[in-house]
């Protein structure tokens, strides 16, 4: 089971959109790394991340590649809708399980990955966590 425990329900990270509800986020995972599966969940606010897609991008040196270079690759195998996370104890709503789990087909060996968002009914986009797992 994976857990997430924050500090307050609003905790996460919250960026403006697109008017129309779409954002990237790039991550530097630090070094070349093996990812076979990836964790998303929703922060419990006003507004949700109602699909996700992820891609990794075969760059090891040097600074993240621009969002719109031509060496990303779709790992997530397109959209997928992110339900909002279940607190587990009704006296601490902080502790969220239940994210959406993307099991890769194949584990891929990259060192940044690209999140794209869409959340269509607002203007920004909030996550509570996005977590990357080894094979």
């Amino acid at each position: 089971m994976s857990l997430n425990g924050k500090t307050t329900t609003n905790s996460g990270a919250t960026w403006q959109s697109s008017p129309t509800g779409a954002a990237v986020l790039i991550t530097d995972l630090g070094a070349v790394r093996d990812v076979a599966s990836l964790s998303v969940s929703q922060m419990f606010s006003d507004a949700r991340t109602q699909e996700v897609q992820v891609y990794a991008h075969a760059r090891q040196l040097g600074g993240a590649p621009a969002w719109d270079d031509l060496g990303w690759s779709d790992i997530s195998g397109g959209w997928h809708s992110v339900r909002e996370g279940t607190p587990l104890q009704s006296s601490n709503p902080n502790i969220a399980g239940a994210p959406l789990r993307l099991t890769l087909t194949t584990s891929v060996t990259a060192r940044f990955l690209r999140l794209d968002a869409r959340s269509p009914s607002a203007p920004y986009i909030e996550l509570r966590s996005v977590k990357a797992f080894g094979p």
